[in-house]
């Protein structure tokens, strides 16, 4: 069992459940970071920036606060993080035709449960730099996975009795290159947000800090933190924003589908700005939590990093 979880929940078992899919793709996660980022104060700023260059942290690809954001999904099926897969998503399921739900769905360690754990590692004053360095990537991670609809749900039919695991196996028939019809799982299109979020580069690194940072400006102007909603609860309020996407997927994400069908006239433009609105709360949400743990009346111990550093050697 990793130390991670077991510092703060030691009597936590984890399955070993790959994913088919990553939650929002690295560019939603970096819009994520990027918001919260802004938003986060300067002693939370510090102590990010101090924790991810933690020297003796043997998994420190990612040394800026964007970049951490995507390392749950790099080492997720590494050896030594297997442990981990499960934690990326919760399967509240629900009915699509009316066939019975699996009693013993959703799985006891989760997303939901993962988090506290988590965020108790960050607070204590005991626990080394090292396992608060990859807690914090993990949090940073599953704040944004909690958000996407599909991380917190999974559809029972006939044909998916056990759950269409968050729509990884629901296929939809979307618009491709040049007219030609595309068939992709319905979680793939909302990890890259319908195909609103910026790509990623070549050889599959991820998107420059520059454009990240232009799509998070124009997602908070579409959906500004004035606007009200995501700061109800409180910034622990995680089983909340769980259940949030829950219904979010149950209501919307699904609505007016047939799987292997042609998706309906008008689902992407309103699917795009229910994923844009998820990518801003998370932001707004991920930096109330982070200035919770460390308040601004705390004290700064390193100089604040900007998360647009970027560190050479990115993955292919």
């Amino acid at each position: 069992m990793r130390r991670l979880i077991g510092t703060a929940a030691s009597t936590l078992v984890l399955a070993t459940i790959p994913m088919a899919c990553g939650a929002w793709g690295d560019a939603g996660h970096m819009m994520i970071a990027a918001i919260a980022w802004s938003r986060m104060n300067a002693v939370a700023r510090a102590e990010a920036a101090h924790l991810l260059a933690a020297p003796g942290y043997a998994g420190n690809a990612n040394l800026n606060f964007l970049d951490a954001s995507y390392w749950a999904d790099q080492v997720r099926r590494q050896p030594g993080f297997h442990w981990s897969a499960p934690l990326h998503f919760v399967d509240y399921p629900f009915s699509g035709d009316g066939s019975p739900t699996p009693r013993d769905l959703p799985a006891p360690h989760n997303i939901v449960t993962a988090l506290p754990p988590l965020v108790a590692i960050l607070s204590s004053h005991t626990t080394s730099d090292a396992e608060k360095a990859e807690a914090l990537r993990f949090v940073i991670h599953f704040v944004g996975d909690i958000h996407q609809p599909l991380h917190c749900a999974t559809r029972v039919t006939a044909a998916h009795p056990e759950g269409d695991r968050g729509g990884n196996d629901f296929w939809v028939a979307i618009p491709g290159y040049r007219g030609r019809v595309r068939h992709i799982r319905l979680h793939a299109w909302w990890d890259e947000g319908l195909g609103d979020f910026p790509p990623n580069g070549s050889h599959g690194a991820a998107p420059a800090a520059s454009t990240i940072q232009s799509a998070a400006a124009a997602i908070v102007r579409q959906f500004p933190p004035a606007a009200g909603g995501w700061a109800a609860g409180g910034p622990y309020n995680y089983s909340a924003w769980a259940h949030e996407s829950f219904d979010i997927a149950r209501t919307e994400v699904y609505a007016g589908l047939v799987e292997e069908a042609p998706v309906p006239a008008g689902y992407a433009p309103a699917s795009i700005a229910i994923a844009r609105r998820r990518i801003a709360w998370a932001g707004y949400r991920l930096a109330a939590l982070l200035n919770a743990i460390w308040p601004s009346h705390g004290t700064a111990r390193s100089k604040t990093q900007s998360p647009a550093h970027r560190k050479a050697g990115r993955r292919a």
